[in-house]
């Protein structure tokens, strides 16, 4: 290889988080406030949260819903991971609430 700017040139991939159908130029992913779970939607419209403290990533939830079908170019987490809010190319916006289980 040759000499190269410190920061220019080489990548070093630490942990992959797979992500089916989300091939489109760019998509924002979110955090909870300490860092143990991250969302990403795809471009058909499904969000994808994983367990950011597993190796491998472990898919927490699969969240998706008939009418949501444009492609999800953002998400948002609540500070404890429990709201997820999806921004839609097509201007929606969906909110994805926890369910308390008894």
């Amino acid at each position: 290889m040759k000499e190269q700017s410190p920061g220019e040139g080489t990548v070093d991939i630490l942990q992959k988080y797979p992500v089916p159908e989300c091939d489109i130029w760019f998509i924002k992913f979110s955090c909870d406030f300490h860092y143990n779970a991250a969302a990403i939607g795809n471009r058909e419209g499904k969000i994808f949260v994983r367990e950011l403290q597993t190796s491998p990533p472990e898919l927490i939830a699969r969240l998706s819903h008939v009418q949501s079908k444009s492609p999800i170019r953002q998400t948002a987490m609540s500070f404890d991971g429990s709201t997820i809010l999806s921004c839609c190319e097509d201007g929606t916006i969906w909110r994805w609430d926890v369910v308390a289980t008894s």
